[in-house]
């Protein structure tokens, strides 16, 4: 009796065990359900098997990847992914698994669960050496039937598990299965919101970050059907003067300028048509205020908003079409000076032969009064024809200066009493000059003759009273800052304005403004000349000029001069004297010039030996002492410059410079490089007579 009451009470006991162990795997399985991270879920299933259910440690193994071989097995390796802390404990962190070896090895890879009794003597021992635990379970891990993982579950006496705790193990399993494919489920779908909220974020990004770009786009950009506007951006407003609620509700063509509705209308029907036409044009774009604007169009045929449309790009070139305008312009005016510059250089030399020759004549001690008289008349008009040429090479920009650098607000106020002679005294002159100095490095003569030409200029825009305004100020522009002249650099300028209220020009003249010998003088008024001498001047300084005028509304002349850094001293000349005696070798290629030169340097009081060349004039030289050479620049054989370098080599010298050329330099350079004193033909008896006498006293 006592036998059977213990057989049943072990039963019952069994039997309370058993639905405890169903009992504590429904509550594993629901709580593992509820993690949706692989990992956390995978290390509350290890934990609950062994503090639940009592068994001794427990691992999740999990699959790498597979690689079929030829014979039709596969290769792989199983790694812990979760362990409970003793398994670590016995455990290297790098230990693995080979499929189809040992029990893990065999449950992974025939899917079937593998069951050690006793590790010592079973055929399949699941691990190796002082590893091995007394018995244990290896259940395969399935998902859609596909083995990706090992539970194993270990005891630490033989025999430990019966078929019950294989079967909770095996449900155990099946429950990690199950949520490992929820939480995986749950990751892709987390994934796929995750990419999707990407992608509309990225298109919400993309659609702001091109209607930014539009919205700030310099060119104008529009949508249009028919002759309605669908869109238009910010540019198009500022562009047209119109908001964007007005260009909605505007007919397109209101915009264009009527002489370029119809073109447009032709190519819009061509294309229509199926002709092959441009996309691109250029046509005039009437703005709100009035206002013509020259604009490229960029167009081309879209679907917008499920239909047909047109998309236009329109960039405002009025301002590129002015600058290019003006680079012509001043191409022009350049090709106009090189030719004036170069008819200018042979007249010098004709001119200076005439003066000389002319003033030789008039020291003759008995010349008729008639023939004086004659003489005389010669000579003026020689000088006054020099001046001319002088105008002409200003404009050309050939002209050699002699620069200083003075306060212009100063020197136009000594000026001024030049210029109210310069005009009538029904013209109200008014200067305006800022407080302080005005630094530039000008040629005060030049400077001088600048300011009387514009002068005289608006004096006969006035012909019946008016007012003359003269205004100086200083102006910086920085390096991001429009200038008045797109070529014009930034930096501190004297600003010069010289404005009118006289008749203006029309677009015409104005064209022609600074042209040398245009003119709408009559034929006895003037010469074209004054206005080409100021722009030569203003650009021989490195300045710039700009015009403002409209017929009826008078004109400005701005004139912008580079701003120096200190004032300078002119230097006075030195008294006239007469030789005593020395001897001067002249060297000129003009036969006339040459003979002239040497008639009035020997009546002078000097010797003088005349050479054609640089190259006759060095042998010259060697063959006898010479106190000063007196040299053309521009010769045949060997020039000025190269006969004074290597006259240089032979020892100290004297050497000026005569020169009737145009040239990109100045007397400062020239000096610079050797020459004691530059004289530009024409020049006459008394002019030379000053710098030979300055230059031979030279120490």
């Amino acid at each position: 009796m006592s036998t059977y009451n213990d057989e049943r009470k072990r039963a019952q006991e069994t039997l309370e065990w058993r639905v405890a162990q169903l009992t504590i795997l429904n509550r594993i399985g629901r709580h593992i359900a509820s993690f949706l991270d692989q990992q956390s879920l995978l290390q509350q299933a290890v934990d609950a098997v062994c503090e639940d259910l009592g068994y001794l440690q427990a691992a999740v193994m999990l699959m790498g990847s597979r690689e079929p071989q030829a014979n039709g097995e596969e290769v792989g390796e199983l790694h812990i992914a979760v362990a409970t802390d003793n398994f670590w404990d016995v455990i290297p962190d790098d230990y693995h698994q080979i499929l189809g070896k040992g029990a893990i090895g065999t449950a992974a890879q025939t899917g079937e669960t593998v069951v050690v009794k006793d590790a010592a003597t079973d055929p399949i021992p699941y691990r190796a050496g002082e590893w091995l635990s007394p018995s244990s379970v290896s259940a395969p891990i399935k998902v859609g039937g596909k083995v990706i993982g090992v539970l194993e579950v270990e005891a630490d006496v033989v025999e430990a598990f019966d078929e019950n705790d294989v079967m909770v193990i095996n449900t155990m399993a099946d429950q990690i299965a199950v949520a490992i494919q929820n939480a995986r489920l749950y990751e892709q779908s987390r994934q796929e919101i995750k990419e999707r909220m990407q992608v509309e974020q990225e298109l919400r990004e993309s659609e702001a970050k091109y209607r930014a770009i539009i919205e700030q786009s310099h060119d104008a950009i529009y949508i249009y059907r028919g002759d309605r506007f669908l869109f238009v951006n910010k540019r198009a407003c500022e562009l047209t003067g119109y908001n964007r609620e007005e260009l909605l509700d505007f007919e397109i063509w209101n915009l264009l300028h009527p002489g370029d509705r119809e073109k447009i209308r032709g190519i819009g029907k061509r294309r229509a048509q199926g002709e092959k036409v441009s996309n691109t044009y250029t046509a005039k774009v009437l703005s709100k205020d009035g206002k013509i604007l020259v604009c490229d169009f960029s167009v081309n045929a879209i679907q917008y908003h499920g239909k047909y449309a047109v998309l236009g790009v329109v960039r405002d070139i009025t301002e590129r079409e002015e600058i290019e305008r003006q680079l012509q312009r001043q191409e022009q005016l350049a090709a106009v000076g090189r030719l004036a510059g170069g008819i200018a250089h042979d007249f010098r030399n004709y001119l200076t032969t005439i003066i000389l020759q002319s003033q030789i004549a008039q020291r003759e001690p008995h010349l008729p009064p008639d023939a004086a008289d004659s003489l005389d008349v010669v000579v003026a008009e020689a000088q006054q024809a020099s001046r001319l040429i002088q105008q002409i090479l200003d404009f050309s920009r050939h002209g050699l200066m002699e620069t200083v650098s003075i306060d212009l607000t100063k020197f136009i106020g000594e000026t001024a009493f030049i210029l109210r002679q310069a005009i009538r005294e029904d013209i109200q002159f008014t200067l305006a000059l800022e407080p302080g100095e005005c630094i530039v490095k000008v040629d005060p003569t030049r400077m001088q003759q600048m300011l009387v030409n514009l002068a005289s200029n608006a004096r006969d825009a006035m012909p019946e009273s008016g007012k003359l305004f003269i205004k100086l100020t200083k102006i910086t522009f920085e390096a991001n800052q429009k200038r008045p002249l797109a070529e014009m650099p930034s930096g501190e300028w004297a600003h010069l304005l010289v404005s009118d209220t006289g008749m203006g020009m029309d677009e015409k003249v104005y064209e022609h403004l600074f042209e040398p010998f245009f003119t709408t003088k009559d034929v006895d008024k003037g010469t074209g000349l004054g206005l080409a001498q100021v722009y030569g001047i203003v650009k021989q300084h490195g300045g710039f000029v700009n015009v403002e005028t409209a017929v009826g509304e008078g004109t400005d002349f701005h004139i912008y001069l580079p701003i120096s850094q200190s004032e300078e001293q002119v230097l006075e000349e030195d008294t006239i004297s007469q030789g005593k005696g020395e001897t001067i070798l002249l060297v000129e290629d003009n036969v006339q010039l040459r003979q002239a030169g040497k008639i009035v340097l020997e009546s002078l009081g000097y010797s003088v030996r005349a050479a054609s060349n640089g190259q006759e004039a060095l042998e010259m030289y060697n063959s006898q002492p010479t106190d000063l050479v007196i040299t053309d620049l521009v010769m045949p054989k060997m020039g000025g410059q190269e006969l004074r370098t290597n006259l240089e080599m032979i020892g100290p010298v004297k050497v000026l410079a005569i020169t009737g050329y145009i040239m990109q330099t100045s007397k400062e350079k020239l000096k610079k490089s050797g020459f004691l004193a530059v004289i530009e033909k024409p020049f006459n008896v008394n002019e030379l007579a000053r710098v030979i006498r300055k230059s031979l006293d030279h120490e």
